[in-house]
């Protein structure tokens, strides 16, 4: 972990010294920030149900019927359990059923979490921008390599804001009204 870490940490400031040796210019946020922030907030949360939707649906043609069995299996097992004596043999026998039943719903988790970020790369890719709505991007201003990399981890955050889900973005949004309560409150009345 501490050597993952440490490669992480290295890789960010070789990417930060080639940025600044390659001359990348800071792009300013707009003015109206709050009031784009919540717009875009409201969209991203919109488009992460959609997907969030759409891979369920994929999910139930993927893993509905493993998923039925092992967990008919599973309650088959626990009904066993409930008329049988508690010895660890029939912890035993109802090891299996509630392993297959979590395996079965990891691989589903798994499916459903990359294929959300498929879909959301590919929204993403069509058009749907996060930092782009948030700040004045002057492509005429930007060496052609900043843009074309700005643009992608643009494609890429904005993917994973998708793909993390509803719940997330309603997270993020929970934040932000604390910090705009917060600053309300410091005001003077």
């Amino acid at each position: 972990m501490k050597a993952r870490n440490g490669f992480l940490l290295v890789a960010v400031l070789m990417l930060a010294y080639w940025a600044a040796f390659n001359g990348f210019i800071g792009i300013k946020y707009k003015t109206d920030i709050l009031t784009v922030g919540s717009n875009l907030i409201a969209s991203l949360f919109v488009v992460a149900v959609f997907v969030e939707r759409s891979t369920a649906v994929l999910n139930s043609i993927w893993f509905g019927a493993a998923l039925r069995e092992a967990e008919t299996q599973e309650r088959l097992a626990r009904i066993a359990w409930s008329h049988a004596n508690f010895g660890a043999e029939f912890l035993d026998k109802m090891k299996p059923a509630a392993q297959t039943l979590a395996t079965v719903e990891a691989k589903r988790d798994k499916a459903q979490a990359w294929a959300a970020l498929f879909i959301a790369l590919g929204v993403s890719a069509a058009g749907l921008r996060t930092l782009e709505v948030l700040q004045d991007v002057v492509p005429a201003s930007l060496p052609v390599f900043q843009l074309v990399f700005y643009h992608l981890i643009d494609i890429v955050l904005t993917a994973g804001l998708i793909a993390g889900g509803s719940a997330g973005i309603a997270a993020i949004t929970d934040l932000l009204r604390k910090y705009i309560d917060a600053t309300k409150a410091k005001l003077p009345a």
